[in-house]
């Protein structure tokens, strides 16, 4: 008994340090250092209690920290995950030892947010952190950073290495509401993710992924061991170009929105979240992560991806305007350690943009098969809208995403994706639909698309929508009044079955 009164002794005590490390920050770095310096040592004292946690999971194979085995994330029939350096539970935890778990990621949260508050007051104002501080935010603003700024309004980003320690520790994702409020990426820590220094993409990763029960996605933690080794490489990615301060962003809908039960005014902030959730996916250079792997065998809804609802429209959204290499399939994973490698590795072939009327045809008719299925049925309706929706905004807002000034040209890449007729004629539905739909008030937007392989007869369906034939026919009056989606790259192709892209 006296044990139990000591240890909660020492968590009370650990709780003030950090609230003191952090309420100094702002007033005065002296005095944050040693707050640090006696949270460290309130760390220590704790020590015999992660201990005791560490019970309640162990290495893989039960072999050293220094020896873990390479092996790629494939799941077995026991509904287990193998990674290399990541902790695991062969078991899920106790409720006691799952709250213990999470109480001591969020303590560690608290001191790594304390201390990035304290570099970022210390070199506000350096002029040596000045020269770099204006490259990445020019990065951050070319590829279309400003929007994800304004997207943090309706949902919260989730700061990866929160999640990545969950993982390691054995815990489970938290809701919305109780995410601690040191790893929600707010309008003041976003500058974390602008010390990105990848270009054609943001430290944002976003979650596409199938629920494993209705009313929690990953009870077990299985899904969140399975992205750990992909939270570990961006990371690890962003502290290479930023520093140990620098992370990334996950939106991850049921750790990003409310979830029941409600408490005052979050089923309206969820409502606000959920209607804007197209954006997170279509923005064409956040990191989509489509979690297809096989799914546990104890999990209560054993639907696959394939067959989600929600899956479907995510997938969808993302495929319209998505830079190649931000789509990715966690199935590809093979045990890559770095973020060039999976960048090259997870990506996967995209579809053409499909209108939203051959969605809603393709979902409704599917539906009616059963190959495809909502938890709740009365979600059909409003996705078919948000898909609409998310449509016309995803094009209608390209130019000013990307920052591309009035007059100067811009292109949505759809090259060497080995496209054939029939892609070329479900493109050539979402050309008719923008045309129709998008106002596109701040000009037209190149779609290139060479090196597929499209047939003669494939060019000729786009060839009406190219610059050279608008421009040749404008006096036309069969030519398109409002072409607002150019092709170009249709002269390279590699229609011809001999061939293949490089």
């Amino acid at each position: 008994m006296a044990a139990a009164d000591d240890e909660a002794d020492t968590m009370r005590r650990l709780r003030r340090a950090v609230a003191s490390a952090c309420a100094c920050v702002a007033q005065d770095t002296v005095a944050t250092s040693e707050a640090a310096v006696e949270l460290q040592r309130m760390r220590q004292s704790l020590r015999p209690i992660g201990q005791r946690n560490a019970g309640s999971s162990k290495r893989l194979e039960g072999t050293r920290p220094d020896k873990q085995p390479q092996s790629p994330c494939h799941g077995d029939k026991a509904g287990t995950m193998h990674f290399s350096g990541v902790e695991r539970c062969d078991r899920p935890q106790s409720s006691h030892k799952v709250d213990e778990t999470m109480e001591e990621v969020r303590i560690d949260q608290d001191a790594r947010a304390a201390k990035a508050a304290a570099f970022c007051a210390k070199v506000q104002d350096d002029p040596k952190y000045q020269a770099k501080r204006r490259y990445r935010e020019s990065l951050w603003k070319k590829f279309g950073g400003p929007v994800i700024e304004q997207l943090l309004e309706t949902a919260n980003l989730v700061d990866g290495r929160y999640l990545l320690a969950l993982a390691r520790a054995g815990g489970v994702l938290p809701r919305g509401q109780d995410v601690p409020r040191s790893a929600v990426i707010t309008p003041d820590t976003v500058w974390r993710l602008k010390r990105w220094n990848e270009i054609f993409s943001l430290p944002v990763l976003v979650l596409s992924y199938p629920w494993l029960e209705t009313t929690h996605p990953d009870r077990s933690g299985v899904l969140l061991r399975r992205i750990a080794p992909i939270l570990d490489a961006m990371v690890t990615a962003a502290e290479k170009g930023g520093g140990k301060h620098a992370t990334i962003g996950v939106m991850i809908d049921y750790c990003s929105l409310p979830q029941l039960p409600f408490r005052h005014g979050e089923h309206e902030q969820f409502q606000k979240g959920l209607n804007m959730m197209h954006a997170w996916y279509s923005h064409p250079f956040t990191h989509t992560l489509l979690v297809t792997t096989p799914l546990p065998d104890k999990a209560l809804n054993s639907r696959p991806y394939t067959e989600r609802g929600w899956c479907f429209f995510e997938l969808r959204m993302a495929s319209l305007i998505k830079n190649a290499e931000m789509l990715w399939d966690l199935s590809n994973y093979a045990g890559q350690k770095s973020y060039d490698a999976l960048r090259s590795t997870l990506k996967m072939g995209r579809e053409p943009p499909a209108s939203p009327d051959r969605v809603e045809v393709e979902m409704r008719r599917r539906i009616e098969e059963g190959t495809l299925s909502f938890s709740y049925s009365e979600d059909i309706e409003p996705v078919i809208a948000m898909y609409q929706r998310g449509f016309v905004n995803a094009f209608e807002c390209y130019r000013q995403l990307r920052s591309i000034p009035p007059g100067a040209g811009t292109s949505i890449y759809y090259g060497r994706l080995r496209w054939s007729d029939a892609e070329a004629a479900i493109l050539l539905e979402a050309i008719n639909y923008v045309n129709e739909h998008c106002p596109m008030e701040a000009g037209s937007v190149e779609v290139a698309v060479p090196e597929n392989r499209l047939s003669v007869a494939g060019q000729l369906l786009l060839e009406p929508f190219t610059m050279r034939h608008h421009r040749a026919t404008v006096k036309d009056s069969a030519a398109p009044k409002n072409c607002k989606l150019f092709v170009t790259g249709l002269r390279n192709q590699f229609y011809d079955k001999t061939k293949s892209p490089s």
